[in-house]
């Protein structure tokens, strides 16, 4: 069973509505207790919430990595917490990349149990209901120690027959690694096995089904020129291969594939123009005929002194492509139509700033059924941070422009930081018509934020005030009275130099 949660304290950023649609970022630092962890698969339930999926060190069998769901709230706070096989003295891990795949009762995923003193390993199917408790587990292959085989799925996808296809490696002791696709059907037989790849090493990272019932996927190819090579196989409906293509030859990061509207093939790269130290990696959106041939190819968010990898991404019903992008420290979140052109990018820094070797990843992003969207990922917090070095889960959900504060596209931000949230206090609130409300942000050690603005919007995003808030002995205040206010829900936004620093909503009566 699930292990419910009375209260919990988690870091909100812009726990705002505009109407039908909510906003947060939220971390589990106080969910895991000190234990490190990283999620990834995150998917909205019925009657509202989210369910995620990911890996921590065990509570009850220390020293072994093992399988967790949490699920939360339409806010984001956890009210459950459940670590699979407790008492197991193996280690469990889920896939890479949107690990939760939908079934018509609950969800799906493919986990690898290995024993930590021999080359056992075991992938197993396991079910769970909307809640995270588990409803079934079968057994798709097991390598015994004699094999000498190293085995795991990095993403699985729902097959149009109602079953679903795994992708990842397979790599025994004597032989350089393969792509290894397991294809299991609706009732969790396993159907299939197959294992692609040439003279040199493949490992399989992203799969898509095509409208032929074949397959597209990608890899990461460890020879035949610089190291990680990324390659898009098409295949038929057995995962035999039908053609091969090796591209981005100095490429990076996660490849990943999706089929477009029209039926055509999709991946989301790294690419580098070098392979000198100082060449700074760049995302690719590329699309591909079904012949292999590439149709078109855009290049974008390059930085100097700094590097973005991909990581992962969806096609929209309208075309349009949404992408998680580790960015240095910062979480990115980016939209591009149909055509490849980049719409805007949003910014995160779930933790702090301190040391550049902190990345934040984003492992599974989706659009949700209020026209928003929501990622999951981890990071590890800094000096200043509720727990200094823990790995920890974070969630961000945000409306359909990407804005973990409704209306900031209205305020000239696209950089969110997070964190700061719970050190605003707006008071009184609710305030009458004709008194004054004051704003008071106090930052952890009393951290110089630059010059923090006060912006008042409506509820339709429109700004009815701005003021400069006033610093003294490192907190950041403003008053004002609300006379020339109407009766009436407001949005309070706290800005700095372009970036978002924490808001909240002001009721006037």
């Amino acid at each position: 069973m699930s292990k419910p949660f009375a209260v919990l304290t988690v870091v909100l950023a812009g726990s705002i509505s505009l109407p039908a649609q909510n906003t947060f970022v939220v971390h589990f630092d106080s969910v895991q207790n000190g234990i490190p962890g990283w999620t990834t698969g995150v998917n909205e339930v019925p009657g509202g919430g989210y369910l995620l999926s990911g890996m921590q060190f065990s509570v009850n069998a220390p020293g072994r990595i093992h399988v967790y769901t949490r699920r939360t709230d339409s806010n984001g706070v956890a009210l459950t917490d459940q670590e699979l096989h407790p008492f197991t003295n193996k280690s469990f891990y889920t896939e890479a990349l949107n690990s939760l795949v939908p079934v018509d009762s609950g969800f799906r995923t493919i986990i690898t149990r290995q024993d930590p003193n021999s080359y056992e390993a075991t992938l197993i199917l396991h079910a769970f209901n909307h809640d995270g408790d588990t409803t079934a587990t079968d057994t798709l292959i097991f390598f015994e120690a004699q094999d000498s085989v190293v085995a795991f799925i990095r993403q699985s996808i729902r097959t149009s027959d109602g079953g679903m296809l795994g992708i990842g490696a397979y790599d025994d002791i004597d032989n350089l690694s393969q792509i290894l696709l397991v294809r299991v059907a609706q009732n969790g037989d396993t159907l299939w096995t197959n294992q692609l790849g040439d003279q040199y090493g493949d490992e399989g990272w992203s799969v898509c089904e095509l409208q032929d019932g074949g397959f597209a996927l990608t890899a990461t190819h460890s020879g035949g020129g610089p190291s990680n090579d990324h390659t898009l196989i098409r295949t038929d409906s057995l995962g035999n291969q039908l053609w091969r293509r090796q591209f981005g030859e100095l490429g990076s990061g996660i490849p990943s594939v999706r089929m477009t509207l029209d039926g055509n093939i999709l991946t989301f790269t790294g690419h580098k123009e070098s392979v000198q130290p100082s060449a700074w990696s760049e995302v690719e959106l590329r699309k591909w005929n079904l012949n292999g041939v590439t149709i078109w190819s855009k290049f974008s968010h390059r930085t100097i002194n700094s590097d973005t990898w991909p990581r992962d991404f969806e096609v929209l019903d309208d075309g349009s492509i949404i992408t998680s992008i580790s960015y240095g420290r910062t979480a990115m979140f980016a939209k591009f139509d149909a055509n490849g052109d980049s719409l805007w990018s949003r910014f995160y820094y779930v933790f702090s700033e301190t040391n550049n070797y902190n990345e934040a990843i984003i492992n599974d992003i989706d659009p949700t059924s209020d026209g928003g969207y929501v990622m999951c990922g981890w990071k590890i917090q800094d000096q200043g941070d509720p727990t200094d070095g823990l790995q920890t889960w974070f969630l961000i959900k945000t409306d359909s422009l990407g804005c973990g504060a409704p209306g900031c596209q209205t305020l000239g931000v696209n950089e969110f930081v997070i964190g700061l949230q719970e050190h605003l206090k707006i008071f009184p609130n609710p305030v009458e018509t004709g008194h004054t409300v004051t704003v008071e942000l106090a930052p952890p050690g009393g951290a110089d934020l630059g010059p923090v603005e006060l912006v008042v919007q409506d509820v339709m995003g429109r700004e009815v005030r701005r003021e400069n808030m006033v610093r003294t002995e490192g907190v950041s205040t403003f008053s004002f009275p609300v006379s020339a206010f109407s009766p009436g829900p407001y949005l309070l936004h706290l800005v700095s130099e372009g970036k978002w620093l924490a808001g909240g909503k002001l009721l006037v009566q």
